[in-house]
């Protein structure tokens, strides 16, 4: 679980955060979900832990079409910006129906998911 040698050390996560915060300057926080024990190497706890996230929120999940019984952490981050920032929350049951929009999110169904199986439902709790 690493970055790519050229983009290692150089801050860019850093400096992506700063951007978005300066981008929004009546945001209260920043939300985002990032994942644990996953098969690939995407938004994983620990790295949104080291931009100052802290995970409010967790369930276990497992692919129903890919990866079989392989079970994996969804967490929810929150990065608070303001002093009186409430955390989100978030509808699990949606969340298991997993994501169309991006094919790199370790919640996209689109290869292994709904449209060639069927199902609903493409995540299941573990």
């Amino acid at each position: 679980d690493r970055l790519h040698r050229r983009a290692q050390g150089n801050q860019n996560g850093k400096l992506l955060i700063t951007d978005m915060i300066e981008g929004q300057k009546r945001a209260a926080g920043l939300a985002t979900i990032a994942v644990e024990d996953y098969w690939m190497h995407w938004m994983q706890r620990w790295m949104m832990e080291k931009l100052g996230f802290q995970s409010i929120s967790s369930f276990k999940l497992k692919h129903r079409t890919y990866k079989k019984g392989q079970c994996f952490t969804a967490h929810l981050m929150w990065l608070p910006i303001t002093a009186r920032s409430t955390p989100p929350t978030w509808n699990k049951v949606q969340l298991l129906d997993g994501v169309i929009f991006c094919p790199s999110h370790p919640l996209y169904w689109g290869k292994y998911g709904c449209a060639k199986s069927g199902l609903r439902h493409v995540y299941e709790c573990c």
